[in-house]
């Protein structure tokens, strides 16, 4: 092993180091990863982290970042810049973060397939899911949304809902996840690459929300689909469809991720409309056993996002 050079492990970072991060995420191309969570991550009030420097410079050497709340501590980076890999920094990183970790939490994180036996055998062996992902042309994308027949209700721009909408909004995500994500959904909709749509039945009431986000580098022209949560695969189709345009309309080379999650009602019903085989992107493991509040007959695309874990 080629020894380390002189490092210091410092608690949270700064910003050239959360800089760095930001780069080495879309350098590596992790699509689950979009805009809005490279933007908001360093700043908001869960997220925790252990970041790795040079000594000499206060360069950016690796980092293992997670965010604490509901009693878990979903770890959502463990990387190491590539001019240290193989020199034992990430097991040094690794150890401090498991020291901040509150003892009686939970701790989970998604494992790209590579990982996953490591992961299983020590720290998380508990599977809680798995992720794939398909990468779907703008055609691709109409292609599927067309296999059935749209939804009856009215669709919304989520930027165009009033106060009182919002909130139902927010409890309607609340009912799917079972969570408070109202912190996170501020600020995910108020993100400049985010566009979103929500369905308004007869009664006027909100009965499905859809969002887009870019992703990468902006030149990949890659848009990732999330959540889409629904009643039925004829609601989220319809959402799905109109975000396919705005992708469309920022570039028509535009690339749509579609990243289903196993267990879901995404999973069977969007599979059987996608004439692709998906990539293995992740998956979900835990310390101890975990059972997922989201309700999966109302799940097509979970929102995986770094910031509050939703599936």
């Amino acid at each position: 092993m080629a020894p380390l050079p002189t490092y210091e492990l410092v608690d949270e970072g700064n910003r050239m180091l959360w800089a760095g991060w930001a780069k080495l995420v879309r350098d590596n191309d992790w699509s689950s990863d979009d805009c809005t969570v490279i933007d908001l991550l360093p700043s908001l009030p869960s997220t925790r982290a252990v970041f790795a420097q040079d000594s000499r410079d206060g360069s950016f050497l690796g980092c293992v970042v997670w965010n604490e709340y509901d009693e878990m501590a979903f770890i959502g980076y463990y990387i190491v810049h590539p001019s240290m890999v193989g020199k034992g920094l990430g097991p040094k990183m690794w150890k401090r973060a498991f020291a901040r970790i509150p003892k009686h939490v939970n701790v989970g994180l998604r494992a790209v397939p590579s990982m996953t036996a490591k992961y299983s055998a020590r720290d998380t062996p508990y599977f809680v899911s798995h992720l794939t992902n398909y990468e779907l042309s703008v055609a691709e994308a109409r292609e599927m949304c067309a296999k059935l027949e749209p939804s009856q209700h009215s669709l919304l721009n989520v930027e165009k809902t009033t106060d009182d909408q919002w909130e139902e909004l927010l409890d309607y995500d609340k009912e799917v996840t079972k969570r408070d994500r109202s912190e996170l959904l501020d600020l995910f909709f108020d993100h400049d690459s985010v566009n979103g749509v929500c369905l308004i039945n007869n009664e006027q009431r909100i009965v499905g929300y859809a969002a887009v986000s870019s992703t990468g580098y902006l030149e990949e022209n890659k848009f990732k689909l999330g959540p889409v949560f629904a009643s039925s695969i004829n609601d989220a189709l319809s959402m799905i469809a109109p975000l396919i345009d705005h992708c469309e309309s920022i570039t028509t080379d535009a690339k749509i991720l579609v990243k289903t999650l196993s267990g879901t009602v995404g999973e069977r019903a969007l599979s059987a409309l996608i004439d692709k085989e998906p990539e293995h992107e992740g998956t979900t493991l835990f310390k101890r056993p975990f059972r997922n509040t989201i309700d999966t007959e109302m799940c097509y695309i979970a929102h995986n996002h770094g910031g509050h874990f939703d599936a």
